[in-house]
């Protein structure tokens, strides 16, 4: 059985809000999107913020 989209999400960071997506998926049956959350380029950095989106 596949994993669901959020299991998936959830190990590629701490917290995301996925009720909008998951709510739109339901609505058209449609579960594909790209989930992209690039961190900002901070050279020598360990870790920076993201802005996460999902385009459907």
């Amino acid at each position: 059985m596949p994993r669901r989209y959020n299991e998936k999400l959830l190990t590629l960071g701490e917290i995301f809000y996925l009720k909008d997506i998951g709510d739109d998926c339901a609505d058209d049956g449609v579960y594909e999107f790209l989930f992209c959350a690039p961190p900002l380029p901070i050279t020598g950095a360990v870790g920076s913020p993201i802005n996460p989106i999902a385009l459907k």
